[in-house]
This record gives structure tokens, C-alpha cells and sequence, in this order.
């Protein structure tokens, strides 16, 4: 059963603890104020019929008062829950927001290193690769200026070969 109707807002009657109390205090006042009413009308020297009117009325009036009490105490306890509650869901909704604004920066951290590391990575291979040119462009050129030495060396008169 809902707590709240869709027309009307909250309802006391779908609140479970609010309706039995409510029941209570209408048993109760009604009882008690036959019973008071009751007792002042023997001892006012009423016939019993006319002490049992005035009981009956004097019920039905307390259990009307009982209700009322219990229906103006039970909005405000309502009210208050309400608000108790409306504050537990805020601050749980604020709760949520820090942590997922404390992930979202910690994905951004990530998201950020792992940038710097692709960068530095890209940079080591840049080097490497100009290195290795590098290195081949002097391989190449030690081959060139071996060869101009190889063609340039006079014969051998012994006709050994030396080789460096």
C-alpha cells in the first residue's frame, strides 16, 4: 500500500504505525470520555437512561477529539519523517555525487598518464629510430670509404689479401 496518494499527497491511512495509533487514540478518547461523562452524570443524580444518553453523546465527542488529537500529532510526526527522510536522501545523494566526482578525477589522472606514457613512448621511439638511422647512415658510409680504400689500395705484391 503507498504512502502517498496521488491526488490528495500523504496519507495517514497507508502509514502503518499512523493507523493503529490513530485507531487507539479513537478507542481510548471515546472510552474515556463515556466513562468520565458516565460517572459525573450518577453523581449528578441522573436517571440511568438519561446518564447513558450523556455517556453515548460524551463518547461519541471523545472519540471524535481522540481522532482529530491523533490525526494533528500524527501529520506533524509525518512531516517530520518526511523531512528526516528528504535529508538521508540528500546526503546520500551528495555522498554519491563526491565519489563520482572522485572517480571522474581519478579517470582524468589516468586518462592523463596514460597520454604522458604514449608521449614518452612516441619521444623513445623517435630517438631510437633517428639512432638507428644514425647508425646505419655511418654503416653506410664506413662501407663507402671502405670500398673507395679497396679499389684505391695498391696490388699485393705477395699477393696476400689483408683484410682490416
Amino acid at each position: 500500500m503507498s504512502h502517498v496518494d496521488e491526488t490528495t499527497g500523504i496519507r495517514l491511512s497507508a502509514h502503518p504505525r499512523a493507523r493503529r495509533h490513530i485507531r487507539r487514540a479513537k478507542g481510548w478518547g471515546g472510552l474515556a470520555v463515556f466513562v468520565l461523562v458516565a460517572f459525573l452524570s450518577d453523581r449528578g443524580g441522573y436517571p440511568l437512561h438519561e446518564v447513558m444518553l450523556r455517556a453515548t453523546v460524551g463518547g461519541i465527542v471523545g472519540y471524535l477529539v481522540g481522532w482529530a488529537l491523533a490525526l494533528a500529532v500524527w501529520r506533524q510526526i509525518a512531516l517530520v519523517q518526511i523531512e528526516l527522510r528528504r535529508q538521508e536522501v540528500v546526503a546520500e545523494m551528495e555522498e554519491r555525487q563526491k565519489q563520482l566526482e572522485e572517480r571522474r578525477k581519478q579517470l582524468e589522472e589516468e586518462r592523463k598518464r596514460r597520454e604522458e606514457e604514449r608521449r614518452e613512448r612516441r619521444e623513445a621511439e623517435k630517438k631510437a629510430l633517428a639512432e638507428a638511422e644514425q647508425a646505419a647512415a655511418e654503416r653506410q658510409e664506413d662501407k663507402e670509404e671502405e670500398d673507395v680504400l679497396a679499389h684505391s689500395r695498391p696490388p699485393d705484391p705477395l699477393g696476400f689479401h689483408t683484410q682490416r
